[in-house]
């Protein structure tokens, strides 16, 4: 064999010693991407779909509070009341026989009793009181979803989440018997930040615990639970025709969830992130004896490795934008949808209805 001829094995050897060890590189960079618990405990599994069935329930009450306002703060003809008359027509006069300005008013209360504009008189100079109503609520949510994410970073997922349903209980029960309009109103700023902030801890979990490939389907879960609250409230409303009883039904919807503190275990990644490797690993012992997975133990990056993607930064920005707008499109056409049409319940019904081959729909290309 001639020199140049050695010379050529040798590179081919080269090359090949190359190739393999940039398979190996690649297999490690993929293995290194992974993450480390869902690894050990699975993608999805019994208890993965234990946390998409309670987001799917625990979505039904929620959206009853977010549509609800449309109810409670539904306007009903009036009249004024200051004067008897023995056939009462609701004319909607803010003045009395005397053409003074009326301080009493009787309202029709064929449909709802106990809107907002009923308990305390939003009519005539207090009209557009319940825009403001509106604007509290949702002022609420917005100061609670970015609070719900700080108290959950800070004091772990599961004692947030289960404080954020009590107080949706407390607030909602409180809204419906309170006296003072002023007073329900912060209650309804309370209301709106407990009742987003729980939405927004229990949606961290399951991305959290969920794998990349069941993500898309599980989110699909909370979903469902939106549409099928939005199809139901209208037949609850026409159960419930009084607005401070269905205030009160709706929070007391929440009870049954804080009954799984005991079952819901706290998040392990957050427990990781705050150094309480010990329970993290009790956690994952026990969830992936609940998927049926053999533990082993893995070790688990810190939260500071997002760091290696500058570009989340940015998504998470564009996102926020996304999520804001099409929020603000969303609840204006939902909380006047019965505006379109005489029958309030049947049209309620239909656009929930609406919204679940939509959600379908997104799922397209989805895997």
């Amino acid at each position: 064999m001639t020199v140049a001829e050695r010379e050529e094995l040798l590179g081919e050897e080269d090359d090949e010693d190359d190739d393999e060890n940039l398979m190996i590189n690649d297999k490690n960079n993929e293995e290194s991407g992974k993450d480390p618990i869902l690894q050990t405990i699975g993608d999805f599994g019994p208890y993965q779909f234990f946390i998409c069935a309670v987001g799917y329930f625990v979505t039904i009450p929620h959206c009853w509070i977010s549509l609800s306002l449309k109810f409670v703060g539904m306007r009903t003809n009036f009249t004024c009341a200051d004067h008897f008359t023995p056939n009462i027509s609701f004319d909607e006069s803010c003045v009395g026989q005397d053409q003074e300005k009326c301080l009493n008013f009787i309202f029709d209360q064929s449909q709802f009793r106990s809107t907002i504009h009923q308990r305390w008189n939003l009519v005539c100079d207090q009209e557009g009181m319940d825009s403001i109503a509106q604007s509290v609520f949702f002022s609420g949510c917005l100061i609670g979803v970015f609070l719900s994410g700080v108290l959950a970073d800070i004091y772990g997922r599961k004692p947030v989440f289960f404080s954020l349903v009590a107080g949706v209980v407390i607030f909602g029960v409180m809204g419906g018997i309170t006296s003072s309009f002023y007073t329900w109103l912060v209650l309804r700023f309370l209301l709106g930040a407990s009742a987003i902030g729980m939405i927004t801890v229990r949606f961290t979990i399951q991305v959290e615990m969920v794998g990349s490939k069941w993500r898309t389907w599980g989110n699909m879960t909370g979903a469902l639970g939106w549409s099928s609250g939005y199809m139901l409230l209208p037949v609850i409303v026409y159960l419930i025709p009084d607005m401070k009883q269905l205030e009160v039904f709706i929070a007391l919807c929440f009870l049954p969830f804080i009954g799984l503190y005991w079952i819901q275990p706290e998040s392990p990644k957050w427990l990781l992130s705050v150094g309480r490797i010990d329970e993290a690993e009790k956690i994952v012992e026990r969830i992936s004896y609940w998927n049926n997975k053999p533990f082993k133990e893995t070790h688990v990056p810190g939260l500071l490795s997002i760091l290696q993607f500058p570009n989340i930064g940015r998504n998470i920005l564009c996102m926020s934008f996304s999520w804001f707008s099409v929020g603000l499109v969303y609840y204006g056409i939902a909380l006047h949808t019965p505006e379109f049409g005489s029958n309030v319940y049947m049209v309620f019904f239909l656009a929930g209805l609406m919204e679940i081959p939509a959600n379908f729909i997104s799922l397209e290309g989805k895997g």
